[in-house]
């Protein structure tokens, strides 16, 4: 094996050796470890930067491409929420 890349030999074996072992996991997660990774994830801050354009009086709102926000006019979702921002 040389740096970052396997043989088709060492990935067949790398993958084998995994289903083995997955093969005799019952599953069980130990509950700090569970909440641990939980609260990991919770804490977890991140910034989304969205442009705002006002094309005749109506908001417009863009999120970059690799942004996990759907945007569409004035509407924002993620995560199975959605915001609406009307101008005034």
């Amino acid at each position: 094996m040389s740096g970052e890349y396997l043989s088709p030999q060492d990935f067949e074996a790398a993958i084998d050796t995994h289903i083995d072992w997955a093969k005799s996991w019952e599953g069980a997660l130990p509950a700090d470890t569970f909440f641990g990774l939980w609260a990991e994830i919770l804490h977890e801050k991140q910034t989304f930067t969205l442009t705002a354009t006002v094309v005749e009086g109506q908001l417009r709102l863009v999120a970059p491409p690799e942004s996990p926000l759907v945007v569409m006019d004035n509407r924002i979702r993620f995560n199975g929420l959605e915001l609406i921002i009307n101008l005034q």
